[in-house]
């Protein structure tokens, strides 16, 4: 953003640089080449203001968009941080699924294979919950109730 910035100021030192050679060659006003001249001086010195006006407009919306990152980054967070447990239906045993650990392909086939058997696990209400309950359990989550 920075050298947008700086990009910008060029721009209006330029455009100033120019208006006071044009007000040094001191070139009358009243003439057809001093009208379009100073009419091409007041063209750029409305476009400087306006890409001025442009940059602060999008210094703001880089800021909201900073602010709503860093947000959305605190909700990943606290979502993407915790797993839920799921039974596999074929062999019964209970695994631990961290959020972080579901690839593309789990996420678009709604499923995951079980890691006991290999049996592809559908993954609706039916099969997950929050806690895991199984005396057995060998889920490997620092969180779980279980006895390991």
């Amino acid at each position: 953003m920075n050298m947008v910035i700086t990009n910008i100021m060029d721009l209006v030192k330029k455009a100033s640089c120019l208006k006071g050679l044009l007000e040094g060659l001191a070139i009358d006003k009243e003439e057809k080449e001093g009208k379009i001249m100073y009419k091409i001086m007041e063209l750029l010195d409305d476009m400087c203001e306006e890409i001025d006006e442009n940059r602060r407009e999008v210094e703001e919306i880089w800021n909201v968009i900073d602010e709503l990152d860093e947000d959305l980054k605190m909700i990943e967070d606290d979502v993407y941080n915790d797993g839920f447990y799921v039974k596999c239906p074929n062999c019964e045993v209970e695994l631990f699924i961290k959020y972080t650990d579901l690839g593309e392909k789990e996420l678009e086939d709604g499923a995951v294979a079980c890691s006991n058997c290999g049996f592809e696990i559908r993954l609706d209400d039916s099969v997950m919950f929050n806690e895991c309950d199984n005396k057995d359990c060998n889920c490997e989550d620092d969180s779980c109730n279980c006895s390991k």
